[in-house]
């Protein structure tokens, strides 16, 4: 694979030193389509990501934050403040 050969462990492809990718595609062995296409389908993965991260921080917020009134209730039900 070629990602295997770029001189950095994290390579983004984009304008790092030493990137294999990037040399093949100078070179013309993969299309430039491709490399746009692996960058495409990059940022729907990441901008995905976030999206489930967020929907879960709000659900665990919302978690806590009704366990907060059950606590305020069961302390109100006993007569305790």
């Amino acid at each position: 694979m070629l990602a295997d050969k770029c001189k950095y462990g994290k390579c983004t492809h984009t304008k790092e030193p030493g990137c294999a990718v990037l040399e093949a595609v100078k070179d013309g062995l993969i299309p430039e389509r491709r490399l746009e296409n692996y960058h495409k389908l990059k940022r729907e993965i990441e901008y995905n990501l976030s999206k489930h991260e967020a929907r879960f921080r709000n659900k665990r917020s919302n978690f806590w934050k009704n366990v907060g009134k059950q606590a305020k209730l069961i302390k109100k039900s006993r007569g305790e403040h």
